[in-house]
């Protein structure tokens, strides 16, 4: 011990410098730990964030719930398949509307609101009732206050509660019946005017100890994830993270050399 305290007094800007660079990496680290984690949540929280645990797809969406589209017909089948308790169906619209005072980039979710896929993280208020049209909670990363009004094409929901964790592609959310979703949807994409029967996924609340692959044997022409599956299926978000990651553990890697 007193050794290495010697070694240390006669060696002190050597080592000085040491800790320093070991400092400075370690920070890096957090640093990027931070931004991945980030980044991670703001893109995923509205699959992780309710109560769904598994997502069912049109088999060429590749896991994306903007890709997907599925008649009636489909979700009547995952409704009915084994092992699903609870399964309704989820509408998605990347879009941008008007708030009292500022334009947001919106991420607009149609759901049932005593079905699966409904937000479990209410900070205030609450969520529209089954039916309710022109109403909607949003995340709060959005900004604005119960009461207000955000407008989307020509149609305007009443903001009635607040939601955390709960963005999509680092997006808020506005959450909202599947048909208030609709609505908006056919005044700002005119190609599904008319169309009045689809979703773009099935929301999954799966009976105690089923799986998503449990799920997917049983409807074999569907695509079904895990809801941790379908936050890394959002466009960017693996690739995102293992990149991060990897810069991570290199950093690491140097810093142990430099340990040595």
């Amino acid at each position: 011990m007193m050794l290495s305290l010697n070694e240390i007094r006669r060696g002190k800007g050597r080592f000085a410098s040491i800790i320093g660079a070991l400092s400075l990496i370690v920070f890096l680290v957090l640093t990027l730990g931070a931004l991945s984690d980030g980044l991670f949540f703001g893109a995923t929280g509205a699959v992780r964030s309710t109560n769904a645990t598994a997502y069912a797809f049109s088999p060429d969406a590749k896991g994306s719930l903007v890709r997907s589209s599925m008649t009636p017909a489909e979700v009547k089948e995952v409704e009915e398949a084994p092992g699903v308790a609870k399964a309704s169906g989820v509408g998605v619209l990347l879009t941008s509307g008007k708030g009292t005072a500022d334009e947001y980039d919106l991420a607009v979710f149609g759901i049932d609101p005593t079905g699966a896929g409904v937000p479990t993280t209410l900070a205030d208020g609450r969520l529209p009732n089954p039916g309710e049209n022109g109403v909607a909670a949003v995340d709060q990363s959005l900004g604005v206050d119960i009461g207000e009004t955000l407008t989307v094409g020509t149609t305007s929901v009443e903001v009635v509660g607040i939601t955390r964790d709960s963005a999509y592609q680092l997006q808020p959310t506005v959450w909202t019946t599947i048909d208030t979703w609709r609505t908006m949807r056919n005044e700002v994409r005119p190609e599904f005017t008319g169309v009045t029967d689809d979703v773009n996924a099935v929301a999954i609340e799966t009976e105690t100890g089923v799986t998503a692959e449990q799920i997917a044997s049983e409807t074999p022409d569907l695509t079904v994830l895990s809801a941790d599956a379908t936050g890394l299926a959002i466009p960017g978000v693996e690739q995102q993270k293992s990149t991060l990651n990897s810069i991570i553990y290199t950093t690491l890697a140097v810093a142990g050399l430099g340990r040595v």
